[in-house]
């Protein structure tokens, strides 16, 4: 048998063509991939990990991490905390920022949390003596621990965090919160949402209790 033909030759110039149109796919589909903002930001990832070209993969799934501070000095006594997030339907400007002057001296904190809580204490108390189920309520506070049992709805804890100059909220409703003290509009603030403490308490308590409750600062601070 004769032997078989030799495969034919391909110049350079056609192979040079052929990569840069691979290419272009290649760079082309993860454009796509990107600007397809309607998508969740998990089908997003998915859909660019599936590509061949796992660098900007790895670059893209980054900037999906839903927020994270970063912290930095500026006067004495406070510290600014600037909370970045990304978001899957603003691709072009992943980033939105939100800087908290809080306080980072310990007696100022402690004077700010204890007086807050105790506030906090004086209103859940308030809300049981008021409620028509309120015997079946519990509210407990001491060692810096607020905890309030509301039977069905479910049980709340606040605490101070000193080593963060914090104070935490476990909330049945909403999950863990963080709150910090916002020097500028003497709020305790989660940065990550940008409401704050008093705020939330206000909103979750009305509807489980079925009746206004409204939280406030003590006019002390």
């Amino acid at each position: 048998f004769p032997p078989p033909p030799p495969p034919p030759r391909v110049c350079g110039a056609v192979m040079s063509a052929a990569a840069a149109v691979a290419a272009a796919g290649v760079v082309g589909r993860a454009a796509a991939a990107r600007s397809s903002v309607c998508l969740g930001a998990s089908a997003l990832v998915r859909r660019v990990r599936s590509m061949s070209a796992r660098a900007p993969a790895r670059a893209f799934e980054a900037r999906m991490v839903p927020g994270y501070a970063r912290t930095r000095l500026t006067a004495p006594g406070t510290t600014t905390i600037t909370t970045l997030f990304a978001s899957a339907s603003r691709l072009h400007h992943p980033r939105h920022t939100r800087s908290i002057t809080t306080v980072t001296d310990k007696n100022e904190y402690h004077r700010l949390a204890n007086e807050t809580m105790e506030g906090l204490a004086d209103k859940f108390e308030e809300l049981c003596e008021d409620h028509p189920n309120g015997a079946s309520f519990d509210v407990e506070f001491g060692g810096d621990v607020l905890t309030v049992k509301l039977a069905e709805h479910g049980t709340y804890v606040i605490n101070k965090q000193s080593p963060n100059r914090q104070i935490w909220l476990s909330s049945p409703t909403s999950g863990p919160k963080r709150y910090d003290f916002d020097v500028d509009t003497t709020r305790w603030v989660y940065s990550h949402d940008d409401v704050t403490l008093h705020d939330r308490l206000s909103s979750e308590i009305s509807e489980a209790l079925d009746m206004p409750a409204h939280f406030e600062l003590p006019d002390t601070i």
